[in-house]
């Protein structure tokens, strides 16, 4: 006797079910984009006024020849009349040093410390973070990499923000410029995961465990940041960036994170570049854990590619996938274009989601199989980055 054969009622019905899932996630990315563009605020408009506080940029740099002296300079034009640059030169093989140091003897708000050794057991940057730190004496500290430029008028005017509404932490969504249609591809479907996945409207929120950060700009109140756990808990955390901002939200610090055009960096140059700086931190966001980046890509493509899939089921499935398709791509064009990006690169969705995804795995195996992360001319094992991992899930 043959097996009982499904009807084609319960077919139809099981494709529908298999399609409900990325319909959802495209309704949640809708949600998203709809919520921060209306709720993120962006940085209010020059009053003139100035706050009377004392500024430190801290500048981690680790052979950034190509772009630390116009970065440096153009954060050196801030109107803020209060301001120091704090360049923490971490054990540079290019003309890095030369340069900060040039840096420094034309612009005396300008210091460099130049670290020769890491000391066992922390990361090269978050060891010059917590150097820079500790040199400075601002009353805000603003931690911003050596790429990163930032318009004249925006520090005094955010500082300006800060203290009218007593926000101790600040960091920004800035404007990545473009490096032609493939990378902007990648970009568009990173900013929209990062603004939808990290829930970005619910930074602000004290009830709200959604907290923001990015070494483009971190920027908190001294005092604040004293009573955190501090760079010496983040030491061997490889997202410290993001950790921080959780660090401080839970520390009951008041956040806000700001969407800015007048922040801005090129980020990566090619696809080349994306999927080889995802080999450092991409693991980490995961706490290094296998079966965690198993389930999470397993899922995600099942979200991400399944409606493009679904296109070829027959019935109402299709339809159910045209729709997911639409909603998440309208959804990222509406990021995209919100944060000055272009609308056809924006416009796939799936090809940038997909190939992340694919980065993800790959910078997993690496790490799994030479037993650690090389960054910056550094081995740092697994097992250590392991223990000092301080990430919570996104």
């Amino acid at each position: 006797m043959g097996g009982i054969r499904p009807s084609t009622m319960q077919l139809e019905t099981l494709f529908i079910a298999l399609m409900v899932p990325p319909l959802c996630a495209a309704l949640f990315n809708a949600y998203g984009a709809v919520r921060s563009i209306r709720g993120l605020p962006r940085v209010p408009e020059d009053t003139g006024a100035t706050a009377p506080v004392r500024l430190s940029i801290i500048v981690p740099a680790c052979n950034e020849a190509a772009d630390i002296q116009a970065a440096t300079r153009a954060k050196l034009d801030t109107d803020h009349p209060d301001v120091e640059l704090v360049i923490v030169e971490d054990r540079s093989t290019d003309s890095t040093p030369a340069i900060a140091d040039a840096l420094a003897a034309s612009d005396p708000r300008v210091r460099v410390l130049h670290v020769r050794e890491l000391p066992a057991g922390w990361l090269g940057k978050v060891h010059a973070l917590q150097r820079g730190v500790a040199e400075a004496s601002g009353d805000w500290l603003l931690f911003s990499d050596a790429d990163v430029h930032i318009a004249k008028s925006l520090l005094r005017r955010i500082l300006v923000d800060a203290e009218a509404r007593e926000l101790e932490f600040v960091s920004a969504v800035p404007h990545v410029t473009s490096n032609g249609f493939c990378v902007d591809v990648l970009m568009s479907s990173f900013l929209r995961m990062l603004v939808v996945g990290g829930r970005l409207w619910n930074v602000g929120d004290p009830a709200s465990r959604a907290a923001a950060g990015g070494g483009v700009f971190n920027l908190v109140r001294r005092d604040a940041f004293l009573r955190t756990k501090g760079f010496e808990w983040l030491k061997l955390e490889v997202a410290d960036d993001v950790c921080m901002a959780q660090m401080c939200k839970r520390a009951g610090l008041k956040s806000e994170v700001y969407v800015s055009e007048e922040i801005s960096l090129a980020f990566y140059e090619s696809v080349g570049g994306i999927m080889g700086g995802l080999e450092k931190n991409a693991f980490a966001l995961f706490k290094f854990r296998a079966g965690l980046v198993a389930v999470v890509c397993v899922l995600c493509l099942w979200l991400e590619l399944g409606p493009l899939l679904g296109l070829l089921l027959p019935g109402p499935a299709r339809w159910v996938a045209l729709a997911a398709l639409l909603g998440t791509g309208a959804a990222q064009v509406a990021v995209a274009r919100w944060t000055g990006r272009r609308f056809l690169p924006a416009a796939v969705p799936v090809i940038g989601a997909t190939l992340l995804i694919l980065f993800l795995v790959r910078a997993s195996l690496l790490t799994l199989w030479r037993g650690g992360i090389f960054w910056r001319g550094t081995r740092y094992a697994l097992e250590e980055l392991r223990g000092g991992s301080r990430i919570e899930h996104l």
